[in-house]
């Protein structure tokens, strides 16, 4: 059985609320934030917030990160830049157990950024990684059974849907 969560439109509008949302916590930064995003549909919704990012900041590079989210031993942000005193907003379509945000700081947190925060489209409520997203699409409160995806088709985000 599938249940949509947000269709399209509907994911549209809320990454327009949420890169307002960003803009107004960081609205002493002028210049840059970088906004990375976990490889796959994590890096499309990265992609969109940095679009409407852009209408706040300077300079909004996009970044993916790269790791195997079932065995996240090697962890690698492309392209490589020094994040040393630079804000960065990390990205991903769904946080489950939090698990893949947490070791996708790893590399940000050696370098010292002056500020990173998450955010994601979907947000679990089963946590079992000491990590609470910044910003969030929704938040669901579903079974351990229960599992999430974000459709991509072409870069762009056509839906997000409940399955069990």
């Amino acid at each position: 059985m599938q249940t949509t969560i947000l269709n399209s439109s509907q994911i549209s509008f809320t990454l327009q609320r949420m890169a307002l949302q960003i803009a107004e916590d960081w609205h002493t930064v002028t210049r840059t934030v970088h906004v990375i995003g976990v490889v796959g549909a994590g890096e499309v919704v990265a992609n969109i917030l940095q679009q409407h990012l852009q209408k706040y900041f300077e300079q909004v590079p996009v970044h993916t990160v790269h790791l195997n989210k079932a065995f996240p031993e090697e962890v690698a942000i492309n392209p490589a830049t020094n994040f040393t005193q630079q804000f960065v907003l990390l990205v991903d379509d769904v946080s489950n157990s939090g698990k893949t945000l947490l070791y996708a700081m790893k590399p940000l947190l050696q370098q010292h950024p002056a500020g990173i925060k998450t955010a994601v489209l979907v947000e679990r409520l089963h946590k079992q990684f000491p990590i609470q997203p910044n910003y969030v699409g929704v938040s669901l409160a579903t079974t351990l059974q229960d599992h999430i995806v974000v459709q991509v088709n072409n870069q762009s985000l056509e839906q997000a849907y409940l399955t069990n």
